[in-house]
């Protein structure tokens, strides 16, 4: 291929390049929650095990779903693969390779690296996606189009490429198909008994994440979406993770000077519904009707504390101890105070709490028997 006389593209491997056909499967953007029933993720595995025994090279990615359940169902195949990665470590790959390797759990051996310098300077890795696209197509000797939109741009790809071999068996529809998003219940359908708790307490509520969680590899992430009738990582899902694990995992995400912490609300239940709007920009609800409360008496024996809400000139003013609990109250029409935030600095071990301490939330009374396999704690339902 000549990559070593080309300054923008590099490669690394155990194995050249021309050892064996390199292929490629090609997936156009999909949902950002899916499920084993869905016939991309099907044709994927399908397909990549149809590479592996013919002993063809797959050329992979990083970066969306769609590249990335390929990767995976590649390494499951036992088969072999290059993995396209923007180069974006000033040369020194050893680290992104190790981490890839370890996270999605791959045999080094299998493994070919091919970095590419990105052509335009953005924040955002969207950027290089075309650029990597056109970059894998125009490397590969096999087209194996799965879910691909048509006029889309790899559908363009394939057109201008239609001297190379295309293998058509795996195709299905590009329908997007995707799991169903789990809705707030309606505030007429919210059971009475709920409505009576004698609240005291403070709630980590979940929503559904659009990747792994916090401490899952991206291997068992997509093993558990193939062998899932629906999306795994939603907030039912979150939560009982939590429950399995009993651990509830800090996140710096959105947080001032990257402090990890758990968030909880002291608002209750059934003032916390009219909370739970979707958020456009994250593609998700900002929390689902799927919780763990514990009771403000063990939160505060633990160091939880309630944020201090204020602009964002009083953070300066606060001491150092009191900085990770400073949320501004609102800008630019935003008002973070509804939520009546408290929070806890790092990763929450719930096995220090007593059961009777805890409380757990769950949508319908048909999800409860699920939890009390996991536990002797007291659960309820939002829906009557």
């Amino acid at each position: 291929m000549g990559f070593s006389e080309k300054s923008d593209i590099k490669y690394y491997g155990a194995f050249g390049l021309n050892v064996a056909p390199l292929a490629v499967i090609l997936n156009s953007r999909q949902g950002k929650i899916p499920c084993g029933k869905d016939k991309w993720v099907q044709n994927t595995l399908r397909a990549a095990q149809y590479a592996a025994e013919h002993n063809w090279t797959i050329i992979t990615s990083i970066g969306m779903n769609t590249w990335e359940m390929a990767l995976w169902a590649c390494s499951r195949a036992g088969g072999r693969q290059v993995i396209a990665c923007p180069a974006n470590f000033e040369g020194n790959y050893q680290n992104q390779m190790d981490n890839i390797i370890k996270d999605f759990n791959l045999s080094p051996e299998k493994v070919g690296w091919l970095f590419h310098e990105s052509t335009i300077k953005s924040r955002s890795p969207k950027s290089n996606w075309p650029q990597r696209d056109k970059l894998v197509i125009d490397t590969a000797q096999i087209l194996i189009p799965v879910s691909v939109r048509p006029g889309g741009n790899l559908d363009k790809l394939i057109t201008i490429h239609r001297n190379k071999r295309v293998i058509k068996d795996f195709k299905t529809d590009y329908l997007k198909q995707s799991s169903e998003r789990i809705v707030p219940p309606e505030s007429d359908t919210i059971s009475r008994q709920l409505i009576d708790i004698n609240w005291d307490y403070i709630c980590h509520w979940t929503h559904t994440l659009n990747g792994p969680w916090p401490g899952q590899s991206h291997a068992d992430y997509y093993r558990n979406i193939t062998e899932s009738d629906i999306y795994p990582n939603g907030g039912l899902g979150s939560l009982i993770n939590i429950l399995q694990t009993r651990r509830i995992y800090a996140s710096s995400k959105n947080i001032r000077d990257n402090q990890r912490v758990v968030a909880f609300s002291n608002l209750h239940p059934k003032d916390v519904l009219s909370l739970m709007t979707w958020r456009k920009r994250y593609v998700r609800y900002n929390f689902e009707p799927y919780g763990i409360a514990i009771s403000r008496r063990a939160a505060t024996a633990l160091g939880i504390r309630p944020v201090i809400y204020g602009p964002s000139t009083l953070c300066k003013r606060l001491s150092d101890s009191d900085k990770p609990f400073f949320q501004s109250e609102g800008e630019n029409g935003g008002d973070w105070r509804p939520e009546n935030e408290w929070r806890c600095l790092g990763d929450l071990d719930l096995s220090v709490i007593p059961d009777s301490e805890i409380i757990v939330f769950v949508r319908d009374r048909a999800q409860i028997t699920k939890i009390r396999e996991l536990g002797e704690w007291r659960i309820e339902a939002f829906c009557r």
